[in-house]
């Protein structure tokens, strides 16, 4: 029992001790901890994100949106230099790029130096500008013998044709300029000019555009023919290819004018005139019904009646006429027709 008691006592004094230890090592590792948290924050880099322009980083910012979000600020704040442009395309003319890097956390920069270090990177964009310029009319002089001076059949007007170039502007200054087309945006109206002066051999002519076909076949009597005829054909007829009937096929308004008459007309039968200005007029005979009316404003192209065969016509054509200050004149001076 004496031996007993001893190393009890000597037992509990190491439990003591050793219970001691325990509550004094976690004070110990807490302050240890702290310090090197005090240490990584304030000295230690740490992951970041850094602006590369030209391969210089001029910004850094924990996260890679911070930056993108400046470099897009800034690219926008370019194109409002640019408004009222076609803008093509636009981006960035330095060399830019973000990219991973290590720095410390107290060197982040400022939202205000951000924008300042963006600010001094180029931006290039390419806009749309277009030139227009004229294109000159030319002159076409129709030879007709019986006429006795020149007549003005129509003024002639200048088109418009448009280059489209593409300009590369870098920061607000013009560095090139690419040529994307040139188109003609409106034809030029050449001057018709009825003469009864024979051209010269190396006159260059041009050939009319006044009148488009009314009626797109084959002539089967053609203008001065007397065949079967007591007097001289002062038109032309125009039928249908073969194969095909003209018969109420759609005759045309062959020029932009005002329809003068329209109804019936003697031996033409169903008869339609057009003025079209400066003494100018286009007469079309035997239509089988009429779609135009007397002061009706009609296009090139207009549809102005139906083809048949009243009046004094042996069967479905449509006669077709070109006057002058009242004179018939041959529509063949403006219109190609083979005979059939």
């Amino acid at each position: 029992m004496n031996r007993i008691r001893p190393l009890l006592l000597t037992v509990a004094v190491c439990l003591a001790l050793t219970g001691c230890a325990e509550r004094k090592e976690p004070d110990a590792e807490t302050t240890e901890c702290e310090s090197e948290s005090s240490e990584i924050s304030e000295e230690t880099p740490v992951s970041a994100f850094a602006l590369f322009v030209e391969g210089v980083p001029v910004a850094t910012a924990a996260e890679a949106q911070t930056l993108q979000a400046a470099l897009d600020e800034r690219l926008s704040s370019y194109l409002l230099t640019l408004a009222g442009e076609e803008v093509l395309y636009a981006d960035f003319y330095s060399a830019v790029r973000i990219g991973e890097t290590e720095t410390l956390a107290s060197e982040f920069s400022e939202e205000e130096a951000l924008r300042e270090a963006v600010s001094g990177v180029q931006c290039v964009a390419a806009v749309l500008r277009k030139e227009s310029y004229e294109i000159p009319y030319q002159t076409c002089r129709i030879y007709e013998r019986r006429t006795t001076e020149d007549h003005l059949l129509r003024e002639g007007k200048n088109g418009v044709g448009v280059i489209s170039n593409e300009a590369v502007i870098v920061d607000g200054e013009l560095t090139e300029l690419l040529f994307l087309s040139d188109e003609t945006e409106e034809e030029p109206v050449n001057e018709e000019i009825l003469t009864g002066t024979e051209p010269e051999e190396s006159e260059q002519t041009v050939k009319s555009t006044l009148f488009s076909k009314p009626y797109d076949g084959w002539l089967s009597s053609t203008y001065g023919d007397t065949r079967q005829r007591s007097r001289a054909h002062l038109g032309i007829d125009i039928i249908a290819f073969a194969g095909f009937q003209c018969y109420r096929e759609p005759a045309l308004a062959a020029a932009d004018g005002v329809v003068v008459m329209a109804g019936r007309y003697g031996t033409y039968g169903n008869f339609v005139l057009i003025d079209h200005g400066n003494g100018l007029q286009t007469a079309y005979g035997h239509f089988d019904s009429v779609l135009v009316e007397a002061g009706q404003v009609v296009t090139a192209g207009t549809p102005i009646g139906k083809i048949g065969q009243t009046g004094q016509a042996t069967g479905p054509h449509l006669h077709f006429e070109v006057r002058v200050d009242g004179r018939k004149i041959n529509p063949l001076l403006f219109l190609d027709y083979s005979s059939r």
